[in-house]
């Protein structure tokens, strides 16, 4: 049998020896958040009707993979000023171009609503832009629209019919 002396020693080197592994991972992914893609990039800027969820350091991904990061979102003016756009500034690895019929998506990345913006490339080559406008980009998902959308039918139900219906669909997922 070993000493106390001993005991104190292993069990303090084994929770030294976790503390470091989870501040190396905790730099690891506060790193993987923040870096910018690694790569000689372009700088585009993209309008969005709603950009809702989608911050400064955000992902631009092709395919799923990162080729880029959003460097500012700014609330400003549409051209006909009576709906407020979304102005999006984003760099992108200078291996792949916006042209005039590519498209952007806002997608969410995460379950927590963390967004990024999904290029997509369109069916034919196009001229290289360096803006995209509102008709090539699709806005963020809102769920408040859903839910607004079922606001006549939740009126029409009583109480055992919500309750019936919440059962189905914690059952469905």
């Amino acid at each position: 049998m070993s000493s106390p002396r001993v005991q104190n020693l292993k069990t303090g080197s084994k929770v030294a020896v976790v503390g470091v592994l989870t501040v190396l991972l905790f730099i690891l992914v506060i790193n993987a958040m923040r870096n910018p893609v690694d790569v000689k990039t372009h700088s585009y800027s993209a309008d969005f009707t709603d950009a809702s969820g989608l911050h400064p350091n955000g992902d631009v991904r092709f395919r799923g993979k990162r080729v880029g990061k959003v460097t500012s979102v700014e609330l400003t003016q549409g051209a006909d000023k009576s709906k407020p756009l979304a102005h999006v500034e984003f760099t992108l690895d200078s291996d792949h171009t916006i042209t005039d019929t590519t498209t952007l998506a806002i997608k969410y990345q995460n379950l927590t609503g963390v967004r990024y913006v999904d290029v997509r490339p369109g069916e034919q080559d196009g001229r290289r832009v360096s803006h995209v406008p509102t008709d090539r980009t699709v806005p963020s998902f809102d769920i408040t629209r859903l839910f607004n959308g079922l606001q006549p039918v939740l009126v029409t139900m009583n109480a055992k019919d919500i309750n019936q219906f919440s059962e189905n669909a914690i059952a469905l997922l």
